[in-house]
C-alpha cells in the first residue's frame, strides 16, 4: 500500500499531486514490471454521481481485472461492460481447503474473451493454491503474461499499430517543422 500523494514510481494514471484519485493505492514490484492495481473501494466514491465515473475511469481501462470474490454469491464477468476489459480473475478464499490444511487457499477462475491465447503459468487442477510466496509469484507472473497476450491479440493489436502510427506522425511532424525539412519527404500521401 502506497500513499499516492508525492509517490514517485509508476502510477497508472492517478492523481499523485491533489488526492482526486484516493489517498492510497496498492502496487508492487515483480521482476522488471512495476504493478500498480486499480482497487474499486480505495478510488473515491461520489454520493450524487450513480454511475461512479471516475471508478470506471480507471477499472474500466485496464485490460486484466482483478475481482477478489467474497461469499457465494456468482460472479458473472459479463457484467464488466468495457471494449478495453479482457481478461477477469477472480479471487475467492477457499474455505473447505482453508480449514483442511490450517492455512489459507485461494481458488481462481479465469475468463478471457476468445481472441486473447491462454499463457503460462497455467492453473493447477484444480485451481486452489496456499497464500504464500510461490502463489504471489505466479500470478503476478500470470498477470503481466496475460495482459501482454492481450495486447496483442484482436483488436487490441489493431488499436495499437494505430496509435504507434499516430505517435509516430507527430513526432515526424515536430520534427519537421524544427528542422525545415517538407513533411512531404516523410508522408508521400
Amino acid at each position: 500500500r502506497i500513499r499516492l500523494r508525492g509517490w514517485r514510481g509508476f502510477r497508472g494514471g492517478l492523481d499523485i499531486d491533489t488526492d482526486t484519485t484516493g489517498e492510497y493505492a496498492l502496487h508492487t514490484r515483480h521482476n522488471s514490471s512495476e504493478i500498480l492495481f486499480h482497487v474499486g473501494t480505495m478510488l473515491p466514491h461520489s454520493d450524487n454521481e450513480p454511475q461512479q465515473l471516475e471508478k470506471k475511469r480507471h477499472v474500466g481501462n485496464d485490460v486484466v481485472v482483478i475481482v477478489f470474490k467474497e461469499g457465494n454469491t456468482p460472479f458473472d464477468p459479463i457484467i464488466l461492460k468495457s471494449h478495453f476489459n479482457h481478461i477477469v480473475f477472480v479471487v475467492q478464499k477457499d474455505e473447505e481447503e482453508s480449514m483442511s490444511k490450517g492455512e489459507t487457499h485461494y481458488r481462481f477462475a479465469l475468463a478471457a474473451l476468445p481472441s486473447v491465447p491462454s499463457q503460462p503459468p497455467f492453473f493447477p487442477y484444480p485451481p486452489v493454491l496456499p497464500k504464500n510466496s510461490h502463489t504471489r509469484h505466479f500470478f503476478l507472473s500470470k498477470l503481466i503474461k496475460s495482459e501482454r497476450a492481450a495486447l496483442t491479440a484482436g483488436e487490441f493489436a489493431a488499436l495499437m499499430s494505430r496509435t504507434r502510427g499516430t505517435f509516430l506522425r507527430n513526432i515526424i511532424s515536430k520534427s519537421c517543422k524544427r528542422s525545415r525539412v517538407p513533411k512531404t519527404f516523410f508522408d508521400p500521401s
